[in-house]
């Protein structure tokens, strides 16, 4: 076997598989932060800016719509809003360095670009808040009144 073949099961030292591999945390992280600050692992490390600002945008999202703790149904959508936020935050710097920049046709153009990116980020995490709020709706337990209520809609006796 020369030295430029690939040991079978080995992780590649360089390419996009090893950087994924290294900003992905382990199961055993994703669940440690989970158990301490309820919140999904979405990064490697979270006391980057970046982990921070997914941690004070995920939080008080949690809590406001009633899912805190975090249940098991909900991890996946929660993180997936989180990173949708920062994707957002990203795009919003890139187009105030864009706008920062002198004028011309070509900067314009990637500014019109940079927006239309931005939009589809905004969509995305309404979206993921949409879900989110979904989740929480149905696992609210319904009230006495509420319950009589649709056992009397469908016919069954309160």
């Amino acid at each position: 076997m020369s030295e430029s073949e690939p040991v079978a099961g080995a992780r590649p030292e360089s390419g996009p598989r090893a950087s994924a591999a290294r900003l992905l945390p382990s199961v055993r992280a994703r669940r440690k932060l989970l158990e301490v600050t309820g919140l999904p692992r979405a990064y490697g490390r979270h006391d980057t800016p970046e982990g921070i600002a997914y941690r004070q945008y995920l939080g008080p999202l949690l809590r406001h719509l009633g899912l805190w703790p975090l249940p098991d149904y909900a991890v996946d959508a929660a993180r997936s809003a989180g990173i949708a936020r920062l994707s957002e935050r990203h795009l919003e710097a890139e187009l105030a360095a864009l706008q920062a920049r002198s004028g011309t046709a070509r900067r314009r153009q990637e500014e019109y670009r940079a927006e239309a990116r931005l939009r589809k980020a905004r969509v995305s995490r309404r979206l993921c808040e949409k879900d989110l709020a979904r989740l929480a709706k149905r696992a609210r337990p319904l009230s006495l009144a509420e319950e009589i209520r649709q056992r009397q809609n469908r016919g069954l006796p309160a």
